[in-house]
C-alpha cells in the first residue's frame, strides 16, 4: 500500500511541475509598431493614395501591403527555424522514452535460468559426493564390524588439532623453563648447559610421550591380540624409561644440593663444587636408594612425570581413540559436511536470488515511474508548450499583419481621388473589416512542424498517457511479482526434495 502511495505522489509531483513551469520554445512578442516603422507604412500609404495606387480595379495587395506580409513571414520563418532546432534536441529523447515505456520490462526467464543453473550445479556436485559418502560409509560399517566397535569415529578437525598442538606447545615450554631454572645451578656450563639438558628432557617428556600415547595407548584396545600385546609391552617399557629419566634429573639436582653445589631456592655455589657433583655417577642408580630427594629434586621428577602423562593422554585423545578408526571415518565425515554445506547453500543462494530479484523489480518499477515517465512527460510537455506557444505567436502575426494592412488602407483612402480597389470589398459588396488571414498551413503547428506532429499530445492527452504508462508499469510489475512468487513456491518444492534426497543419516 505504501508503494502505491509513493507512486501516486510521484505522478502528482510530475503533474504539478508541468502545471507550474511553462516549458518549450518561447517565441518573441510580435511588435507591430516596429514592422510599420521599418517599412514606413504611413508615408508609403499616403504616397500610394495620392497616386491612386492601388488602382480601383485592382484585385491584389499593393506593394507596401505585400512588403508588410513578407516582413512578418520572414520573422515567422526565422522563429520556426529556431524552434525546429530546439525540438530536434528533444525528439530522440521522446522517441527513446516512448519505446522504453512501451516495451515489456520484467521477464521470468532470466530468474528461471539463474535458479535452474544453481540447482543443476548443486546436483552436479552432490551426486558424486553422495556416491563417495555411501562408499566411505560402507568402509566405516565394515571397519566397525571387523574391529567390534559400536560407536561412530571421532575424526580430526582444525579445532581439535589446534587444541592438541596448543597443549603440547604449552607443556613443552613450561617444562623447559622449569627444568632450566632447577638444573642450571647444578651444571658446570651454567644456564646454557641447563637449558640444553632441560630442552632435551622436555622433548622426551612431551613430544615423544605424545607419540607414545598415540601409538601405544590406542593399540591397547586393538582387536588384534598381537598388536594389543605389543602396545602393552611398548607402553610398559616407555613408562619405565620416563620414570627413570625424570628420576635421574631429580637425583642429579639432589646430589648437587647434598654437597652444597647449589643452595636452597636455586642459589648457585662455586664452580669447583659444581664440577665435583658433575663427576659423581650415583644419580644414574637413584632407584637403588643411594640418593636423598629433597623438595626441588622431587618437584623436578614429578613435574616431568606429570607432563609426560599429560602428553601421553593428549596423544591418546588425538584423532580417534581406536587406532586407524578416525582415518577411516575422516573421508566420510568430510563428504557428509560438504553435502550438508551444499544443501544449506542451495537453499540460501536460491532465497538470495529471489530476494534480489524482488528488490530489483521494485527498484526498476520505481525508476521507470520516477525517472523515465518524468523524462517522457517533461519533453512531451516541452513539445506541447512549443506548439501552443507557436499558435499564440501565429495569432499575433495574423493580427499584426491585419493591423498593418488596415493602417495602410485607412491612410491610403484619405489621399485617394478614385474609388477604393475591388479587393478591399467582400463578395457581398461590403467593405472588408478583416484585411488578412494567415494561411492554415502557416498557422497550424502540426503542419508547420510535420516531423514532430506524430509525437504531439495535448495537455489532457499527456495526462492520459501518463496514467496509462503508470498503470501499465505497475500492473506489469505486480503480475511479474505474482509469477515470481509462484515460481519460488515451485522451486521450494524442488529444493526440499533435493535436500531430502541427500539428507545424511549416519545410522541408516
Amino acid at each position: 500500500m505504501m508503494k502505491f502511495d509513493f507512486i501516486k505522489k510521484i505522478i502528482r509531483r510530475i503533474k504539478n511541475i508541468f502545471r507550474e513551469n511553462k516549458m518549450g520554445y518561447k517565441f518573441p512578442l510580435f511588435k507591430v509598431a516596429e514592422i510599420e516603422k521599418d517599412i514606413d507604412i504611413s508615408k508609403e500609404a499616403a504616397d500610394d493614395g495620392k497616386n491612386d495606387i492601388p488602382r480601383s480595379d485592382s484585385r491584389t495587395f499593393s506593394i507596401c501591403e505585400n512588403e508588410a506580409i513578407a516582413k512578418c513571414d520572414a520573422l515567422r520563418q526565422k522563429e520556426v527555424s529556431n524552434a525546429a532546432e530546439y525540438l530536434a534536441s528533444i525528439k530522440n529523447t521522446i522517441i527513446n522514452q516512448t519505446a522504453e515505456l512501451g516495451k515489456k520490462h520484467f521477464f521470468l526467464n532470466n530468474i528461471k535460468a539463474s535458479v535452474e543453473q544453481t540447482i543443476t550445479e548443486a546436483k552436479g556436485k552432490l551426486s558424486p559426493l553422495w556416491d563417495s559418502f555411501k562408499t566411505e560409509q560402507r568402509h566405516v560399517q565394515n571397519y566397525k564390524l571387523e574391529h567390534k566397535i559400536n560407536r561412530e569415529p571421532h575424526t580430526l578437525t582444525m579445532i581439535s588439532i589446534s587444541i592438541s598442538l596448543g597443549v603440547i606447545a604449552f607443556l613443552f615450554y613450561f617444562e623447559m623453563k622449569l627444568n632450566t631454572t632447577l638444573l642450571a645451578p647444578a651444571m658446570r656450563t651454567g644456564g646454557m648447559g641447563g637449558q640444553a639438558v632441560a630442552s632435551a628432557v622436555a622433548i622426551l617428556n612431551v613430544f615423544v610421550s605424545f607419540g607414545a600415547g598415540y601409538l601405544f595407548i590406542k593399540n591397547i584396545h586393538h582387536v588384534s591380540s598381537f598388536k594389543r600385546r605389543l602396545a602393552q609391552i611398548g607402553l610398559f617399557i616407555y613408562t619405565i624409561f620416563i620414570i627413570y629419566l625424570n628420576g635421574v634429573m631429580g637425583a642429579f639436582r639432589a646430589n648437587a644440593e647434598a654437597i652444597k653445589a647449589v643452595k636452597k631456592f636455586g642459589a648457585s655455589a662455586s664452580d669447583t663444587a659444581a664440577q665435583a657433583v658433575a663427576e659423581q655417577g650415583s644419580a644414574l642408580l637413584w632407584f637403588l636408594g643411594t640418593v636423598r630427594f629433597d623438595v626441588y629434586p622431587l618437584v623436578l621428577t614429578f613435574v616431568g612425570i606429570t607432563f609426560a602423562i599429560a602428553s601421553l593422554w593428549d596423544g591418546y585423545l588425538f584423532d580417534d581413540r581406536y587406532p586407524g578408526y578416525g582415518k577411516v571415518g575422516k573421508k566420510r565425515d568430510e563428504n557428509s559436511k560438504e553435502i550438508e554445506r551444499l544443501t544449506r547453500a542451495i537453499s540460501t543462494e536460491k532465497l538470495s536470488k529471489f530476494k534480489k530479484e524482488i528488490k530489483d523489480t521494485s527498484e526498476n518499477r520505481d525508476k521507470l515511474i520516477g525517472q523515465n515517465i518524468t523524462e517522457w512527460s517533461k519533453n512531451v510537455s516541452n513539445l506541447e508548450n512549443t506548439f501552443e506557444n507557436y499558435k499564440r505567436f501565429a495569432d499575433q502575426l495574423d493580427d499584426g499583419i491585419d493591423h498593418c494592412i488596415g493602417e495602410y488602407r485607412a491612410i491610403n483612402n484619405k489621399f485617394r481621388k478614385t474609388s477604393e480597389p475591388k479587393y478591399w470589398f467582400a463578395d457581398n459588396g461590403k467593405m472588408r473589416t478583416r484585411y488578412y488571414d494567415l494561411a492554415p498551413n502557416k498557422k497550424d503547428p502540426e503542419k508547420v512542424f510535420p516531423s514532430y506532429a506524430s509525437l504531439y499530445f495535448k495537455k489532457n492527452e499527456i495526462e492520459q498517457e501518463l496514467e496509462k504508462y503508470q498503470n501499465k508499469i505497475t500492473e506489469e510489475a505486480n503480475q511479474y511479482l505474482a509469477e515470481l512468487n509462484a515460481y519460488q513456491e515451485e522451486t521450494n518444492k524442488i529444493v526440499e526434495d533435493l535436500i531430502s534426497k541427500y539428507a545424511i543419516n549416519i545410522n541408516a
